[in-house]
């Protein structure tokens, strides 16, 4: 009995649209990871022949359930950014690496004054960043 089933492959998505690391999600399911593996690459190849089907599917529903968490995630964590100089400052460094990624941790976390000008400066800029963004939203 094959356990590519509707319901085995909803359990998956559900539990990686919940957060889970695909082994999670597998033993949640009660599959080996294995054999998650092995749909997955079944799914690639069949993507790959422009044949659709279950797998090519069930590739596309995980890739989507992944895309959908992360989009959560990064919705969430912009908009903590106006109150909080961690997640505007590890925003920068993850989202705009070459111009952020090299930040002097000592230089913004050390208060004095010339440290307070600067969140100051990158805050308005991340305030006016975010009108803009609702704009085009």
């Amino acid at each position: 009995m094959s356990k590519f089933t509707k319901e085995t492959r909803q359990k998956i998505i559900r539990n990686i649209k919940n957060g889970n690391f695909t082994d999670v999600a597998c033993s949640l399911a009660g599959i080996q990871n294995t054999l998650y593996d092995e749909w997955i690459k079944q799914g690639k190849k069949d993507r790959l022949n422009n044949f659709e089907s279950e797998y090519s599917n069930f590739l596309s529903q995980i890739e989507l359930a992944e895309a959908e968490l992360e989009s959560y995630f990064v919705k969430n964590w912009f908009e903590l950014a106006p109150n909080s100089w961690t997640a505007c400052k590890t925003f920068l460094e993850k989202r705009f690496n070459s111009r952020w990624g090299n930040l002097n941790s000592s230089k913004i976390d050390n208060v004095d004054n010339e440290n307070i000008v600067l969140w100051n400066t990158i805050n308005e800029k991340i305030l006016k960043a975010q009108d803009e963004y609702k704009k085009i939203s």
